[in-house]
């Protein structure tokens, strides 16, 4: 089987959150209450079903002591922007970035 981008992305990203909730010693069900979601919801982002909202990965991220930037990319890089940039949080979570300088 052949995962393309998005799919293999998904899959990442709920081995990643898998691990780290295990990591912490959670069960899923009990993560998936303090984070304010379904069991079925997580489940959906652990088995790469579903990707979740912007808001929600930063609950999962807070919660569980990790960057965002860990959980998208499994690395815990610091970044130094050269140039400044806004972003832009829409209603579902969207997200948009943009170069102001």
């Amino acid at each position: 089987m052949v995962i393309l981008g998005y799919e293999k992305c998904a899959m990442e990203l709920g081995s990643r959150i898998k691990n780290e909730i295990s990591r912490a010693g959670y069960k899923q069900i009990v993560f998936a209450d303090l984070i304010g979601i379904q069991p079925s919801r997580l489940s959906n982002y652990i088995n790469g079903v579903r990707v979740p909202d912007i808001f929600t990965l930063k609950s999962i991220a807070d919660q569980l002591g990790v960057s965002l930037d860990y959980l998208y990319s499994g690395k815990n890089e610091s970044y130094s922007l050269s140039k400044k940039y806004m972003l832009t949080i829409f209603d579902k979570g969207n997200i948009r970035l943009e170069c102001i300088d």
